[in-house]
């Protein structure tokens, strides 16, 4: 089967997100260059059984971990995120505060974003 470009897109997107980070559905959807598409990346996300891949490492935008398509599903995603070292608290993943509090926490993402697309 020959993978679509989406989903080649969307798992190089994915396989670029380092390990005690996180990325939403919306914000791999916008890396991959389909902005609206951040069901189809579920869908992507949900089907993806290769490892290195790590699925695990996209949540939802309310900072919930979401579905995971591994035995144990959002407990075993959740655990795997801890171990890598993102903090989990009341359900919800805590992203770190820059270091730089006037800035908003969302200019490192559009720079982690930028820095993704660059290299895709």
């Amino acid at each position: 089967m020959v993978k679509s470009s989406f989903i080649s897109r969307v798992t190089g997107v994915v396989r670029r997100i380092p390990k005690g980070r996180v990325m939403t559905y919306k914000e791999v959807a916008r890396a991959a260059g389909h902005p609206g598409a951040f069901r189809a990346v579920g869908s992507v996300m949900k089907a993806n059984h290769d490892p290195a891949v790590p699925c695990h490492r996209v949540i939802r935008s309310d900072m919930r971990p979401g579905d995971y398509n591994r035995p144990g599903g959002e407990r075993t995603k959740v655990a795997r995120l801890v171990r890598e070292g993102v903090t989990v608290s009341d359900g919800r993943v805590v992203r770190p505060k820059q270091r730089n509090e006037n800035l908003e926490i969302r200019n490192e993402h559009r720079d982690h974003l930028s820095f993704l697309n660059s290299n895709l």
